[in-house]
């Protein structure tokens, strides 16, 4: 398969090579505003170089691979769309609603399958936690908790841009619940603070939160998030149910050192997302490829970022006026 990438940078650069060692993918064409980057990974992954995306797109690839800038998703996967090309495009579409919602429809439309980077999705545990509530085995479902811990907070450059916690960091935890638990998040009530750098207050950002969330049929789940965690880069799940109560990341690299006994074990902690998901970032790309042989459809559509992405409106919007939200209220 002929695989179109634009975007070479950090990610970028990252999905091409893993595109480059799947046994399916003969050719890739690369693309990227800054030419030394693109040269840079064309020249080690023996591929192809664009010098625009308009090139990109009449190299006449089997599929497109979208991992710019978040300010430019919308237009490229539009652009994809519009060429009939089955499109990956990293999280998130867009942090604007009613753009994003323009771009579900159009999708919808044209019958083109679309799949947004949510690698969590594909990562092991949490696979094995969403089977488990689908076939019945926790009952019930009382309560969720879930911690998302970057290692490091990011540069002042990425806070201006990234959309805040919600929308940038914790749209993964959205994203995650309602596909593991198969229910909605309807209520939302976050709080937040600036403990770790001015810089996030300096953005109108918070870069430590809490929020309690409530699903369809109940269920509470308690969310935290931090921008730097000392020990690592965390993120855990537990779910209680009525028939049994499971966990997700609490393995001997959870970046968290407990009191009462050692842990069995001396591995090092997880430091980057890439560390900690790193088989679910190939995982999701194999998939995307039986995408885009028309073997089955996205496995994380349009449609659901737009709903994440509401929850993350909704987070915003209790995080200033200090009360639950509704999703629905959201528009």
């Amino acid at each position: 398969m002929h695989i179109g990438i634009i975007g070479t940078g950090r990610l970028g650069s990252f999905r091409a090579r893993t595109m480059r060692d799947l046994a399916d993918v003969t050719n890739l064409t690369l693309y990227d505003r800054n030419w030394s980057k693109s040269t840079a990974v064309a020249h080690e992954l023996e591929a192809m170089v664009a010098g625009s995306v308009e090139e990109v797109i009449d190299a006449k690839p089997d599929a497109l691979l979208i991992s710019t800038s978040t300010v430019d998703h919308a237009t490229l996967v539009e652009t994809g769309v519009e060429a009939g090309l089955p499109v990956f495009c990293e999280k998130p579409i867009s942090l604007d609603l009613a753009a994003t919602e323009r771009l579900m429809q159009q999708v919808s439309a044209s019958g083109v399958q679309v799949q947004v980077g949510f690698q969590r999705r594909f990562d092991m545990g949490f696979r094995m936690a969403r089977e488990k509530v689908f076939n019945g085995e926790l009952g019930r479902i009382y309560l969720v908790r879930m911690v998302g811990h970057d290692h490091e907070p990011p540069p002042e450059s990425f806070i201006k841009r990234s959309g805040g916690m919600y929308k940038d960091m914790h749209i993964h935890e959205f994203d995650l619940i309602p596909w593991i638990v198969g229910q909605p998040i309807v209520e939302v009530y976050a709080s937040g603070s600036v403990l770790v750098d001015q810089a996030f207050q300096r953005q109108g950002d918070v870069d430590t939160t809490a929020a309690v969330l409530k699903l369809a049929e109940g269920a509470l789940v308690v969310l935290t998030g931090s921008r730097h965690n000392p020990l690592g880069y965390d993120v855990r799940m537990e779910l209680h149910g009525s028939g049994d109560s499971v966990s997700v990341g609490w393995d001997k690299r959870a970046p968290i050192r407990p009191l009462e006994t050692e842990r069995e074990g001396g591995s090092a902690p997880y430091l980057t997302f890439f560390d900690r998901f790193n088989d679910a970032y190939r995982a999701e790309l194999v998939e995307f490829l039986r995408v885009a042989r028309g073997e089955i459809e996205s496995p994380s559509t349009v449609k659901e970022s737009w709903q994440s992405l509401r929850v993350a409106v909704a987070a915003e919007m209790s995080l200033i006026d200090h009360r639950p939200v509704s999703v629905n209220s959201v528009v």
